[in-house]
């Protein structure tokens, strides 16, 4: 596995990114600024992962997103960045069973029932899910968005994560609201 993280710089963004007072999720009040947020740490979240192999070999990390909310459409701003020295493309699925190529998928808030089918379509998939879905991470999603204090955190839910191959930087666990599934 190649490194993650070459200092503390991106988890200390990250934690800024989560933490910040003007940022929060009750002064945004559901609008742009909660959801620019959301896809600013779910692009975030991506320089924490190390996927499989030549899982990367095109060069690029596939976030993909499912469902319509406000942080799903916020996600095209973080087309075209680097994370991890490659480059993010940002693509929009119609259906669960497009995410054979996708590094990242979220599953937005509207696509609640679609948890399960996420599950699913992700099984022994190399790709890390993300949701605001109560309970996502405990329900076996890896990643749940949980608004806590007027703040966006997060609970990881490792033992998911590690069964599709994927290892999450401890620098990101430390952040964790809950880390389930740890041994």
């Amino acid at each position: 596995m190649r490194p993650i993280l070459r200092t503390g710089y991106a988890a200390a963004a990250l934690a800024c990114a989560c933490l910040l007072p003007g940022l929060s999720a009750r002064s945004a009040q559901a609008g742009p600024n909660e959801a620019r947020l959301k896809a600013a740490i779910i692009y975030n979240l991506a320089k924490y992962v190390t996927w499989p192999g030549d899982t990367l070999a095109q060069g690029q990390i596939t976030l993909c997103a499912f469902g319509k909310d406000e942080a799903e459409q916020a996600l095209d701003e973080v087309d075209g960045r680097q994370a991890q020295g490659m480059v993010v493309r940002v693509r929009k699925l119609r259906a669960l069973d497009e995410i054979k190529s996708c590094h990242v998928v979220y599953l937005a808030a509207s696509e609640y029932r679609a948890s399960d089918a996420l599950a699913r379509a992700a099984a022994n998939l190399p790709a890390l899910t993300v949701s605001e879905r109560d309970a996502f991470a405990e329900s076996g999603g890896m990643i749940g968005l949980v608004t806590v204090d007027e703040r966006i955190r997060f609970d990881i839910n490792v033992a998911a994560a590690q069964k599709n191959r994927l290892a999450i930087s401890s620098n990101l666990l430390k952040l964790a609201r809950n880390v389930i599934g740890v041994h």
